[in-house]
Formats: C-alpha cells, sequence, structure tokens
C-alpha cells in the first residue's frame, strides 16, 4: 500500500484527492452483489485522513491496488453474509466473483458454501477453485490461497465423494499442486504416506 504524506500542498491536488478519498470509502459498503460487481471492478482509490499535529494538519493519503481492493471487497462480501448464510446467497457472490476476477479469488465463498452443504465440495466450480489455489507456492500468512483453501478442504475432506476426488490432485503437473496437495492429504490423514 502507498502513503503520502502532505504538510501542505496546491488547494487543486487536494482537491482531487481528497474527492477520491471521500468516493473510495463508500465502496466497500454495497449491500447486494451489484454494488459487490462494482467494488471488484474499481481499480485504484485512495483513501486519506487529517491528523492535527502541533505545527498543524497533516494529510495523510494510502492508494489501494486493484489487488488490495479486491480483497477488502471480498472481506467485505463476507461480513455482510454474516455467520450463517444461505447457499443462494454465497452462490450469487461466489459467481459475481468467478465472473469478474480470478477464480481464486471467490475461495471464501467456497469456504462458506462447503460449511453450509458439504456436498457443495465436488461441484465443479468449487472444486476447480479450490485445486487453482494449490497451484502457486503456499506462502506464509493466514490470507493466502493456500491458507484460505486448506480451511474449505478441512470441511470437505469428510466427503467421501471430495476425499476420491482430491486425491487424484496429487498426480497433478500444475505447479505446486503436487506438492501442496501431498502436504494437506497427510495433514488430514487422508494419505498419510503421500509422495
Amino acid at each position: 500500500m502507498k502513503a503520502f504524506k502532505f504538510g501542505c500542498m496546491s488547494s487543486t491536488f487536494f482537491f482531487l484527492l481528497s474527492l477520491s478519498a471521500t468516493g473510495s470509502a463508500s465502496i466497500f459498503d454495497f449491500k447486494d452483489t451489484d454494488g459487490y460487481e462494482k467494488c471488484l471492478k474499481e481499480e485504484y482509490i485512495v483513501t486519506g485522513k487529517k491528523t492535527e499535529t502541533s505545527s498543524g494538519t497533516e494529510e495523510e493519503y494510502k492508494g489501494m491496488d486493484k489487488f488490495q481492493i479486491r480483497a477488502k471487497c471480498v472481506k467485505s462480501a463476507v461480513k455482510l453474509l454474516g455467520a450463517s448464510p444461505k447457499l443462494e446467497q454465497i452462490n450469487s457472490y461466489l459467481q459475481t466473483t468467478t465472473d469478474n476476477v480470478q477464480i481464486e479469488e471467490a475461495i471464501d465463498f467456497v469456504i462458506l458454501a462447503s460449511k453450509a452443504k458439504i456436498s457443495t465440495c465436488t461441484e465443479d466450480l468449487n472444486y476447480s477453485i479450490i485445486s487453482k489455489c494449490l497451484v502457486d507456492k503456499k506462502g506464509k500468512g493466514q490470507d493466502t490461497f493456500f491458507a484460505r483453501a486448506k480451511q474449505a478442504i478441512a470441511v470437505c475432506v469428510k466427503d467421501e465423494a471430495f476425499k476420491t476426488k482430491f486425491v487424484k490432485l496429487r498426480r497433478s503437473s500444475s505447479g505446486y499442486t503436487k506438492e501442496n496437495t501431498c502436504e494437506l492429504l497427510k495433514e488430514f490423514k487422508v494419505q498419510p504416506m503421500c509422495q
């Protein structure tokens, strides 16, 4: 995230940035999939805040690129759906996500769907999203696609149809899929000897 601090600036530049800052905060306050779709399509926004210091007012502006915006849009949508959303609502947001951005960005909705109805784990789109999240090196932290896919898989491995399908991913030659799948098969005790 880019941050800019300005002690003083031209009034024109300040005016333009303050317009962006005012409009940007509301982009995450959507109430339906139409607002969510608009949020996902944002390319760049600037947010700002004023801080009173002993030497006067200091302006701080932070820019968000499209990847940061999308992540925040998804988090806002998950929060909007609440603790126990209906499967139709989840699927609506999942579909909106996959129609507008890379499919792995919909993994949070797969997690919700799997908790609402475990059989959704083997649905083609949901399974493709899980598989796509395993292609890249797993990275660190709870916000990686791998870490989030792991949350869905933790639920899905309780479903025999998913387990049978998932075991086959260990033969994949796509990126880090084989390595990541084997790690998860061992961790969830599906195939402790996976190599």
